[in-house]
């Protein structure tokens, strides 16, 4: 029966509030909790079986009816590989003298479209310093195309023809891929969670309300470009930081729903980088451009690990 309730559950869970209790536990859960969870499930379910057999099946039947398309990865064409895209949060750039080490990650990740998070220096405790620092990108590199907004950065091997930065959070740009313009979204959002804060205190629930409004205008400038996309009938490409897992309810209505999502992701993990014990870096995309990623190596520089991604076919029409 657990098993048969859990997959209504991660049905309803893009409808659930993100400072909903029991969200910002399984927020704070790692990966390998999930997977704990699974098994208890399963072996639940396998006594119950023996108990009552009919009961069983007619519920895993009624949850696969009801919810079951939320377990379903999306699919990813078997194809010749397009172009790849990576997204990585840097830590702070080169702020501790990293510079060299920083230009090896870039050029260890090697993606034709690189999504990044962090261009600034940190004076703490919570002070963030502007900086200037991209043109690294293209001496290690040789990126001919590099947009900079903010604290983001994406560095293209393929043309831009157009880029904005509708949210401190978020930056939009748009790539000439192969003929086609695709749509592209670079997300860095806040943290929903304090760690200074006792999750037993009014601190810490007054500071992931505060975090969900925040998260909230996000999500409303991906929606948009989201929806301009599908107007102009361009492809999009959505990634980042995002702060949260696949079980978070704000990253599956407006990400990881609308674009295809793949509920193993989160085993994957991208943070911290000694021990990945979360995934909370996403890159995702739209059905035309099948889309296939994994969590690379550690670095040295950084507290996440890259994630890259292989497009296996680019869009065609239009």
């Amino acid at each position: 029966m657990a098993l048969a309730a859990a997959v209504p559950f991660l049905a309803a869970l893009p409808h659930l509030p993100d400072t909903l209790p029991i969200v910002v536990l399984m927020q704070s859960l790692p990966v390998l909790a999930y997977a704990l969870a699974w098994v208890v499930c399963l072996a639940l379910a396998a006594l119950l079986w023996r108990a009552a057999r009919w009961p069983v099946l007619a519920a895993l039947a009624t949850a696969v009816l009801l919810g079951g398309r939320a377990l379903m990865p999306s699919a990813v064409a078997d194809a010749p590989a397009a172009f790849t895209v990576a997204t990585f949060n840097t830590d702070f750039w080169d702020q501790h003298g990293e510079t060299e080490g920083l230009e090896a990650a870039f050029a260890a990740i090697d993606a034709d479209v690189l999504l990044l998070q962090e261009h600034f220096y940190l004076d703490p405790p919570d002070v963030f310093e502007p900086i200037d620092r991209a043109h690294l990108l293209v001496s290690c590199c040789d990126y001919p195309h590099v947009f900079v907004d903010g604290d983001l950065v994406v560095a293209s091997r393929f043309p831009g023809v157009d880029h904005s930065h509708p949210d401190p959070n978020v930056q939009r740009l748009t790539l000439e891929i192969e003929g086609r313009a695709v749509e592209v979204v670079n997300v860095h959002n806040p943290v929903h969670v304090t760690l200074y804060d006792s999750i037993l205190t009014e601190a810490f629930w007054d500071f992931a309300r505060d975090a969900a409004a925040a998260r909230s205008l996000v999500y409303e400038a991906v929606d948009e470009a989201l929806a301009d996309a599908r107007a102009s009938e361009r492809s999009a490409l959505v990634g980042g930081d995002f702060n949260a897992t696949a079980m978070m309810p704000s990253l599956r209505r407006s990400v990881l729903g609308p674009l295809g999502r793949d509920p193993l992701a989160h085993l994957d993990g991208s943070f911290p980088v000694g021990l990945p014990l979360w995934r909370i870096d996403h890159v995702v995309s739209t059905p035309d451009l099948p889309i296939a990623c994994a969590s690379m190596p550690a670095t040295p520089v950084s507290d996440h690990r890259p994630v890259r991604c292989t497009v296996t076919r680019a869009a065609s029409g239009a």
